[in-house]
């Protein structure tokens, strides 16, 4: 039997190679390289394409861990990375440099 996960995938597919639906770019950062994300698998063809980052950020920030809290801390990093990334493209630099710049600026205070 086949899931419902599997016949909004399949559905995607199909559309895709007919031409019904196009891919986009990632709707929160705008890179060219998405994901179709589900949010409900009973609507197949209503996606939201997102890069690999925030398709896996949608994907999980719902999920719990066996005790029942939130995965606070996969969310907090998915955060900072994606702060990380902005302020590089800012400033011209890569994201390691910009991580660098913050450890040297907390040293020194």
């Amino acid at each position: 039997m086949i899931s419902a996960q599997q016949r909004a995938h399949l559905a995607v597919k199909d559309a895709r190679a007919s031409g019904t639906l196009t891919q986009q770019p990632c709707e929160k950062c705008r890179a060219a390289r998405t994901i179709a994300h589900h949010d409900d698998y009973d609507k197949p063809l209503e996606v939201r394409w997102l890069c690999r980052s925030h398709h896996g950020y949608a994907t999980h920030k719902n999920h719990r861990d066996t005790s029942g809290k939130t995965q606070a801390n996969w969310i907090i990093l998915q955060e900072l990375k994606d702060w990380v990334d902005r302020e590089a493209r800012k400033r011209g630099r890569r994201p390691a440099h910009v991580v660098e710049d913050i450890i040297r600026a907390v040293k020194d205070a």
